[in-house]
């Protein structure tokens, strides 16, 4: 399996922005106290993340669910 992370065979955008916008609805539907946070923060959540927890810039999956735990934590989760 490879993956084109550079755009350079096929356009990725469309597929990362319907899943943004997909977690984005799970989110407001599952933890109303967040839906108020947008996909614009969330790069400080994942800088906070990376702060906290430098190893973490080498697993994008463990960045992604301490990034998903900070934002919910900022909105009393």
């Amino acid at each position: 399996m490879t993956f084109d992370l550079d755009d350079t065979f096929y356009d990725n955008w469309p597929i990362i922005m319907r899943a943004e916008q997909s977690l984005m609805q799970f989110i407001a539907s599952s933890y109303p106290l967040a839906k108020h946070i947008s996909s614009t923060h969330w790069l400080s959540f994942k800088a906070e993340a990376l702060q906290q927890q430098p190893e973490l810039k080498h697993d994008m999956g463990k960045l992604r669910l301490a990034s998903l735990r900070l934002r919910l934590a900022s909105a009393g989760y």
